[in-house]
């Protein structure tokens, strides 16, 4: 009787294709992000929606609509095409704001926050990251 196991060792089970992202670059394999648990919401090519905040001079977040009544409003990303507005402080920038940005977003927020607005989506999803970009349009405010 011999202390060795005889057993063969496990096969390790075999990367799933749809894992992987890219070719092996070096020898280093990098795999696809996790799916996610909730599909990005996409906007229709043209529509209106209300603006619940403004990022950045360039930036807003726009309410979507339900797709039930128990599920959540959800929230789209919205970035003017054509349109770049100065950086805001971050880690990226060394927490440093591009000059105007603060006023160009104040100046946004001012206009837009709380209306709705209309919208015309030139480029989203999957090539687009996790954003919608297009052209969008508003009512002149009314002078005092």
């Amino acid at each position: 009787m011999s202390n060795i196991d005889e057993t063969p060792p496990a096969e390790t089970p075999p990367v799933s294709e749809a894992k992987i992202a890219e070719a092996p670059v070096n020898g280093t394999v990098r795999l696809a992000p996790p799916p996610r648990s909730t599909p990005l919401p996409y906007l229709p090519a043209r529509g209106s929606a209300m603006v619940k905040a403004v990022s950045s001079g360039d930036t807003v977040i726009l309410l979507g609509r339900r797709t039930s009544p128990k599920s959540p409003v959800p929230e789209i990303t919205f970035t003017f095409e054509r349109v770049s507005a100065p950086r805001m402080a971050s880690k990226g920038n060394n927490f440093v704001d591009g000059v105007g940005a603060y006023e160009s977003r104040e100046a946004l927020r001012k206009l837009l926050v709380g209306k709705v607005v209309q919208f015309e989506t030139r480029k989203q999803g999957v090539a687009a990251g996790d954003r919608a970009y297009g052209l969008l349009f508003f009512s002149k405010p009314k002078s005092p």
